[in-house]
């Protein structure tokens, strides 16, 4: 029923209407408000499991930004929003399959709850396009600083700051558009209010298409610089996996591309949005994903909780028993050498006064005799130097020990 034709009811027929279905149902089927049809087992399960890939991979973020590399920054921040943001979103559908049901047809549900739905639906929507703004913007500036050298303006820098410029300004007006669809606001999720609203379908779906072409160059964007890398194919197919999980992301704005297309020609609205909804979880989560993954390798490098724990465990595990066997002489080892060492006899002190050996007749210190090479005869300078991809904080870096050796002898 249209906005012109409710607004025409009296009192005494909205409030009977508010007790009827939200839509005819199709013919032989009947409405059922207490058992209604739906998918809640599904829906738990995949925002579940996209909740909690999510939170783990902010997790380790976190802790390798801040307890491995002891650093944070704006794009640390801007994950922590948009987080925050996805997780509002998340909680926004657990009410609603608590409610009324995930997956649920709209003729199973009376007319007076519409606007509740649509209040819910308002609000995720919200949180959707901010948490995609702004985790977009901090992948982008996370692909900067990881591939543009500090004081490059390259095509890479460019294009990414153009991408970002347009999400922001995209998103930014989907989010003005949406909060202004209808004039006054309250009448967006009130049907019987009159009011002056827009065709908010076609801003969907070219939402939707926006969308997957800026996840498309996303993933794009890194890879051709990383086959550009001076190293070995391996570690270039290792470091190409690891900034390809956006594949993943593209998967789910495609689906989300279809499913907005099937919602904005639905009658049953409720049903295909719940289709829209759990896609857009699933392009969230994978926004996240991509975000976070490059840090783990430094997550788990190095002494982190895990290697010391597992190290701990190790140490334990070799300690003998202080217990003997029966029938054997074990015990804690003894040091068949202790009071026997003399530390004014085994250990020489290196003071200033240690001769140098004069290396520069190499004759006479080949064949010197054991008996007279006494001090410091040669000493050996190693300098350790590391080439980085950039100066970013997620360096690609390749180790190269360089070995100098002095000309003269030194202490």
């Amino acid at each position: 029923m249209s906005r012109e034709i409710l607004s025409q009811l009296s009192p005494a027929q909205l409030a009977a209407l508010m007790d009827q279905p939200a839509m005819p149902p199709p013919p032989g089927v009947t409405p059922n408000f207490e058992h209604r049809f739906n998918r809640n087992g599904l829906s738990i399960s995949a925002s579940t499991i996209c909740l909690v890939a999510s939170t783990v991979a902010i997790l380790i973020r976190i802790y390798s930004r801040l307890v491995k590399m002891r650093t944070a920054n704006i794009r640390d921040f801007l994950v922590f929003i948009g987080y925050v943001l996805y997780v509002g979103y998340v909680s926004v559908c657990y009410k609603n399959i608590a409610t009324h049901g995930h997956f649920i047809h709209t003729w199973d549900v009376p007319f007076r709850d519409m606007s509740y739905l649509l209040y819910s639906n308002q609000l995720v929507s919200n949180f959707y396009a901010a948490s995609m703004m702004i985790t977009k913007t901090a992948i982008l500036q996370e692909w900067i600083s990881i591939f543009v050298p500090t004081g490059n303006r390259n095509y890479f820098y460019w294009l990414s700051y153009g991408v970002i410029g347009f999400n922001i300004l995209w998103y930014s007006s989907s989010i003005i558009t949406l909060n202004l669809s209808c004039i006054p606001y309250a009448a967006i999720f009130d049907l019987a209010m009159p009011a002056k609203c827009i065709n908010f379908n076609a801003v969907i779906a070219a939402g939707a298409a926006i969308n997957l072409v800026s996840d498309l160059i996303i993933l794009a964007l890194p890879q051709h610089t990383i086959w550009r890398l001076n190293m070995t194919k391996k570690k270039k197919m290792g470091i190409s996996v690891v900034f390809a999980i956006g594949i993943f992301a593209c998967i789910s704005a495609a689906c989300r591309l279809d499913a907005s297309i099937k919602y904005t020609r639905s009658t049953d609205s409720l049903y295909d949005g719940a289709v829209l909804s759990l896609w857009a979880i699933s392009e969230m989560t994978c926004g996240f994903l991509v975000l976070c993954i490059p840090t783990f390798p430094r997550a788990f490098s190095g002494p982190g909780l895990l290697s010391q724990f597992t190290d701990l465990i190790k140490t334990w595990s070799r300690l003998p028993s202080r217990w003997t066997t029966q029938g054997s002489n074990q015990s804690w080892p003894s040091d068949v050498n202790a009071g026997k060492r003399n530390s004014t006899s085994d250990y020489r002190q290196v003071d200033d006064h240690v001769p140098l050996s004069d290396m520069s007749n190499k004759n006479h210190w080949r064949f010197e005799s054991e008996s007279n090479r006494s001090g410091v005869l040669r000493t050996t300078q190693f300098t350790a130097t590391e080439h980085y991809v950039s100066s970013g904080d997620c360096e690609l870096s390749q180790p190269d020990i360089v070995q100098e050796q002095w000309s003269n002898p030194r202490i």
